[in-house]
């Protein structure tokens, strides 16, 4: 289980721990904005925004370290079929639980219908599945529009079984907050400075000539994946999932600094006459420009979220609320309210003015040592229904003809803490659960996904795997040494993975070794040979 911070807190040494990276916003200040005359210098003419340029990267983050062995699974005929059922036991997905074959219950893959077979895959090799809590996953992939990275993870240089103990490996492997933080700054053998998303947005903000707000909005709180540089410009927008800048703390939902009344406007009021008072100091003033610079965001969101609020005179007919709804999205979903909102964010983006932009969600909850068949398939249940429903949105969208919008113009892509162990840890299957571990299988999904499958494919619908898909023995030759239980060796480096991502979002082939410096120990790639092609290389 993930533990984070709290987002309405706001202090100085969160704000220096991030060097500029989390830009907090401030609630109720619609009414306000006008008579303090602060939104004004913020507010721009965006009508020239080149939204046939517009591009956005969506990074769905799976906190715990998501057990991806049961996500990819060898059913039928497949020669690895008979090894999973063996060798997860009690962690396998029902399809292989002898209680249930027993009962004479039609196993949940096939009750489910979430078998897939990868369009680059031959005979018996191709025959896998999804969770059977993946409908929605599995439907997009039929389709080309989702695709899987294989055995991808954070590495310091090229490791297999034979040097295992002899290269640097990434450091506090295996290490919950260590590899989070590697896979958000894409430097795994080195001190945390920046991340890599804060790295791409330095690089490439100049791309945004009518941008208003930042460029880097998360629905997740402060997030080390756009950190950007000390003194950059763009720090990190931090919206709840219902749209709303997070707030100071002890101030009310909507309090009134003009006319104020009660104690939470008296302290909403001495807050705004501090970040006035003139400073001398680098760091103060940065601390309070910050603020200001929310402050004038809090009405482009609200703008932007217009668009497709039926309340509002600026309404463009399409219900976002109906299409999650009909995913049945809880109300309550984090993940789902999060993606609702970065769509919402999308459809409004003339408001914003960024022709490029990249956001942040995450769904906690995957850290399964014990009852993994208890915890995880509510949680993906959850993740598929959200992910279903923002998909299909983005479609509806593209359908609408509003502001020249394309599917392909959004790729969303996944990332976790790492893998878990092939074999299980307990011997009752209410109990038994995965520990940590390390490679992985990332999903990518969106238009340019779609377009580029379709082109590997000869013009047939269909996903594909991309990478290695490892060996799947607890002793093979892609797990770590020493009865480590199925820890999976990468065969991609995590930079190998953002590269591409990097390089569809406008990010030239020789700059990407700045953003990656480690790049360069791994093969190149847009190689193709290495077959990581899940997108088009867009920018030599």
């Amino acid at each position: 289980m993930s533990i984070r911070k709290n987002q309405f807190r706001f202090d100085r040494r969160d704000f220096l721990k991030h060097s500029w990276g989390a830009s907090l916003g401030l609630t109720g200040m619609a009414g306000a904005l006008t008579n303090m005359r602060l939104i004004n210098s913020a507010m721009g003419d965006t009508t020239s925004m080149n939204l046939g340029n517009y591009k956005a990267l969506v990074c769905i983050f799976l906190r715990g370290g998501c057990d991806m062995n049961n996500m990819l699974i060898p059913v039928g005929s497949h020669p690895r079929a008979a090894q999973y059922q063996n060798d997860r036991g009690l962690a396998a997905v029902p399809e292989f639980i002898a209680d249930e074959v027993n009962a004479g219950l039609l196993p949940s893959i096939e009750r489910n219908g979430t078998q897939i077979s990868p369009k680059n895959l031959t005979g018996n090799e191709a025959d896998f599945a999804l969770h059977s809590n993946c409908s929605n996953l599995k439907n997009l992939f039929d389709a080309g529009k989702l695709a899987w990275v294989n055995n991808v993870a954070t590495l310091a240089v090229p490791t297999t079984k034979d040097n295992y103990d002899e290269v640097p490996l990434p450091i506090q492997l295996f290490s919950h907050s260590d590899q989070v933080t590697e896979w958000m700054a894409g430097i795994s053998d080195k001190p945390f400075v920046t991340g890599w998303a804060g790295r791409i947005a330095d690089f490439i903000n100049a791309q945004n000539t009518e941008g208003q707000t930042s460029m880097l909005v998360t629905t997740s709180g402060a997030n080390d994946l756009m950190v950007t540089r000390g003194g950059s410009p763009i720090t990190q927008y931090s919206v709840n999932p219902t749209g709303v800048p997070v707030s100071l703390a002890a101030v009310g939902t909507d309090p009134d600094p003009v006319t104020p009344l009660n104690d939470n406007d008296r302290r909403y009021k001495a807050a705004l006459d501090l970040m006035n008072y003139p400073v001398t100091h680098v760091i103060e003033g940065g601390y309070n420009n910050v603020l200001k610079r929310s402050i004038a965001s809090k009405q482009l969101i609200g703008d932007a979220l217009a668009f497709t609020d039926p309340a509002s005179p600026d309404y463009i007919g399409l219900d976002v609320n109906a299409i999650f709804s009909s995913y049945s999205v809880s109300g309550s979903s984090g993940i789902g309210n999060q993606l609702k909102v970065i769509a919402r964010l999308i459809i409004g983006r003339k408001c914003i003015g960024n022709e490029r932009q990249m956001f942040f969600c995450d769904q906690g909850g995957y850290d399964h040592h014990t009852s993994i068949n208890l915890g995880q398939p509510g949680l993906l249940l959850e993740l598929d229904r959200a992910v279903g429903a923002f998909n299909q949105t983005l479609e509806d969208y593209q359908a609408l003809g509003h502001d020249s919008f394309s599917y392909d113009q959004v790729t969303t892509f996944e990332m976790s803490d790492f893998n878990r162990t092939w074999t299980p840890n307990g011997t009752e299957f209410t109990l038994a659960g995965t520990d940590h571990a390390w490679g992985t299988h990332l999903f990518v999904m969106g238009g340019a996904v779609q377009a580029q499958q379709n082109i590997l494919n000869g013009s047939i619908d269909g996903g594909r795997f991309f990478g290695t898909f490892p060996d799947l023995a607890s002793d093979g030759v892609d797990s770590v040494p020493n009865n480590s239980r199925g820890r999976w060796i990468p065969t991609l480096a995590m930079e190998q993975y953002a590269a591409r991502l990097a390089n569809w979002f406008g990010v030239g082939t020789a700059d990407i070794y700045n953003i990656f410096p480690n790049l360069s120990n791994f093969d190149d790639p847009f190689s193709p040979g290495l077959g990581l092609d899940f997108l088009p290389q867009v920018v030599a």
